[in-house]
């Protein structure tokens, strides 16, 4: 069975925590309650297609905080991930700019990790 680890960031209220649900098809959440650090959440799909040949997948997704104070963590949080999905409100000015400098971060740090 392939395995998969998916991660999930971006700023505070920009629907990280709704689409993960979503996916896992995980219990609606009715209030907004942000996530503190992370919280990882696993589901299974059958039909995944790997070099033409149909296998089941096993998925971790990711929700991390979406909190300044939590960023600093998510280049551990990274580590051995297969993906990293940034999500944002494009509604809220901000969020573009916080995506900005996060994805700027990002990059920094994986030349400084490159040999």
């Amino acid at each position: 069975m392939l395995k998969a680890k998916i991660l999930f960031v971006g700023p505070c209220e920009s629907g990280k925590t709704v689409l993960a649900n979503f996916l896992t098809e995980s219990s609606d959440i009715t209030e907004y309650n942000p996530t503190q650090g992370v919280r990882i959440l696993e589901f299974e799909n059958p039909h995944v297609t790997s070099n033409n040949k149909g296998t089941a997948c096993e998925f971790e997704l990711w929700d991390c905080g979406g909190d300044p104070k939590f960023e600093s963590c998510w280049p551990a949080l990274m580590k051995d991930s297969h993906g990293v999905v940034i999500i944002f409100n494009a509604d809220i000015p901000s969020h573009l700019k916080e995506i900005e400098m996060c994805t700027a971060l990002e990059q920094a740090e994986a030349g400084a990790l490159e040999p």
